[in-house]
Formats: C-alpha cells, structure tokens, sequence
C-alpha cells in the first residue's frame, strides 16, 4: 500500500507507556528492521490485558490539540506499519472523528479490506464530511476503479443493509461536487439500483433519476419512461418530477428565440438577480454576458448553462470558482471567449476547460494556474488563439 521511502513524522512519544524514540524523517528503506519494531511494538501493547484502551489513547495522543493538528502525516504510517493493532479502533470511530485526519484517512481506506461492521460508521464519517476531497474519496481512486460507492450499492459485494449507507452517499455525493454531468453518466450502470432505491422513497435515488432526465443523460427511451414510471410510483417521487417538468417548461421558455444578444448585469449583482433576470423573459438569442465585478459565485453555473447561444462570457473579478467551471465546461461546449482575470479558480477547474474546444480568447490573468496545466491546456484546445497569463506561475 506504501512504500518504504522517507516519511516524516513516524511515531511520536506515547504518554503512560514504554515510550518510542522520536523517528522524525526516518527512511524504512535504510532502518527495515525499524518498522518491524514498531509494528511488533503495537502488537505487544494490543496484548495486554488493557491493550485496546492503549491503542485508542496511541491514537488519540498523536492528534494534536491545536485547531489544525500539526502532524497529519503521522496517520499514512501508523496504518502502514500498525494495521492489524488499530483498525478495532474505527468501530467506535476513533480515527475518523478528527476532521483533519478525513482526507488522508479516505484516501488510505479504499484498498484497505476492513471487514464491513468496522468501516460503515467511518464511511459514513467520510461522506457526511462537507469537503469534497474528503467525500469524494468513497468514490473510485481513479477512472475505472471501484470505490466504496460502487461496493455498497444495492447487489454490490458490501452491500448488506438493502442499501441504507449507499443511500447516505448518495445524498451528500449529489448535494455538493457531484451533481454533474459526468457523475450521472457513470450513474447509468447503477440505474436499476437506483430505481429500486426509489420503490422504497429513498429520497437521494429519486433526485438522481430526476438529475439523469434533466440532463438527458440516457438515450433509451424505454428505460426513460420506466424511469418516470418509478417517480411517479411514490407521493415523493411524484412530486419531484412534477417540479421536473415545471423546471423544463421554464427552461423551454427561456431558450425561446428573441431577446437580447448582449447582457451587462450591474456591479454588486448577486446569483439571485441573475436567477431573477433569466427568469423574466426569453433569452434564446443571448451570445453576450458580462458579469464582471459582481458578487456572483460558482452557484449561477447552474442558469448560465441554460443559454445555448452563450459565445461571451465575462466573470472578471467575480468569486466564480472550480464547481462552476466545471459545470460549464460540460454543458457549454460553443463558448468562444471566457474571461476569469482575478477570480479564484486553480488548476482543479480550469483543467477541465480542455472540454471546450470550441475557446478561442482565454483571460487566465491573476488566476491559480500552474505551467504544467497551462502546457496542457494548449495542447487540448486547437481554436485557442489567445491566453492571457500574466501574474500567474505559467
């Protein structure tokens, strides 16, 4: 799982026990013995009579008590060399209750085979967690790999509580990053599940196949109208597509031909004006927008990827972020010219801009971008005439 390179931090003095010698920076590949010691050593402590309680207090003792605890690099080490010692910790949660902890403990449990009564009190630690790089570890490492969302799904090998804890992932994966077009593609292998999920009102499945018939994820017409059959099987389900169908003839009424080409909301502009202004009218014909100096945020993705003429599309010294570019590098694929100058974007979103083919003027000016994306970026996008990248590290 780890390799046996230099890494900081090792073990730190233990308080009430035979006390370890401080291995700051110890490399395991010059000392091998070393990590048997240290692996014995746990191993000694778990075989006391009151061996357990030692391991908590081990655990608990490390976390340091400061606001940020000074030494998250002690936990890759203590699972790599004290496995079998500590993993009874996690019944109770041990780890997982330091927020801290969260993003290197999610990263180092998916190929971790704890058995299922321990992991699904901190699974659902991980994926209640509000930072996306903490949740969005119960999906797949990387494209292709199964993650524990796809094992806990409903006829998945870990699943046995008829889907209660992927219903849990479900509803906080869909609340926050995930409620985007790529999520819901990779949903389409999960559709069966997700309907019987929503036979049983599980809330997080119903606002899933809503979301896959609002982005027309799927091409089956079949499987569409079995889709909106199990909606309309429950009250709740019910009503959700009712709010579908008022949401597309809104839609409808907003990409009708007219109105105007070019759009200028004033400065101190909010995501709900904008909402509010989109709403009053027709804007089928808009290829202008310019929301430079507003107050925007990543939240008005959401109604920017509507406008289908979209070409122009100004977000200067907004609090426009990653979440919405990503969002709109999959929906508006015939944006020309994009101008992010002084917003807070990192290479997180703008990687995914090599999407949009279709970009010829890119402002990337006082942005988060780093040379290795920007080399990217120049190679994904053949249109791309002009990147402005002043006062950034490309």
């Amino acid at each position: 799982m780890l390799d046996d390179g230099c890494v900081p931090y090792v073990v730190t003095h233990v308080k009430g026990i035979l006390p370890l010698p401080a291995i700051n920076t110890l490399d395991f590949g010059k000392y091998p013995r070393m990590r048997s010691f240290i692996q014995e050593y746990i191993q000694a402590l778990s075989s006391q009579n009151d061996g357990i309680r030692v391991v908590e207090n081990f655990v608990r003792s490390i976390h340091g008590q400061t606001s940020t605890c000074p030494h998250p690099r002690v936990l890759p080490n203590l699972i790599a060399v004290c496995l079998a010692a500590v993993y009874n910790c996690y019944e109770e949660k041990k780890a997982s209750q330091f927020e801290d902890w969260r993003p290197h403990l999610g990263s180092l449990l998916q190929p971790i085979p704890f058995p299922d009564d321990k992991m699904k009190d901190t699974l659902r630690n991980i994926c209640k967690d509000s930072r996306c790089e903490v949740h969005q570890t119960v999906l797949g490492i990387r494209e292709g790999k199964e993650g524990w969302f796809h094992l806990y799904c409903p006829g998945g090998i870990a699943c046995d509580d008829d889907g209660e804890l992927y219903g849990v992932m479900l509803k906080h994966l869909m609340s926050c990053c995930c409620r985007r077009k790529r999520f819901l593609q990779g949903m389409t292998k999960m559709i069966s599940p997700c309907m019987l999920l929503a036979l049983r009102e599980t809330e997080a499945a119903m606002d899933v196949l809503c979301a896959v018939l609002e982005y027309e994820i799927l091409d089956n017409a079949d499987l569409k109208m079995q889709i909106i059959t199990t909606l309309q099987s429950t009250s709740q389900g019910k009503s959700m597509y009712a709010q579908l169908c008022e949401r597309q003839i809104q839609l409808r009424e907003l990409q009708q031909k007219g109105g105007p080409r070019k759009l200028t909301l004033p400065s101190k502009s909010t995501d709900a004006d904008l909402a509010k202004m989109l709403s009053s009218g027709s804007f089928g014909n808009l290829e202008c927008l310019s929301l430079a100096f507003t107050q925007v945020t990543c939240a008005c993705a959401k109604d920017l990827i509507k406008l289908p003429s979209l070409r122009y599309l100004n977000l200067w010294s907004t609090q426009f972020g990653d979440a919405g570019l990503q969002l709109l590098s999959e929906h508006l694929h015939k944006l020309q010219v994009l101008n992010l100058c002084e917003t807070p974007v990192t290479d997180k979103g703008l990687s995914s801009l090599s999407s949009m083919k279709s970009l010829r003027k890119l402002n990337l000016n006082s942005t988060h971008l780093s040379a290795l994306t920007f080399e990217g970026l120049k190679e994904k996008l053949p249109a791309l005439q002009e990147c402005d990248v002043r006062y950034t590290d490309a």
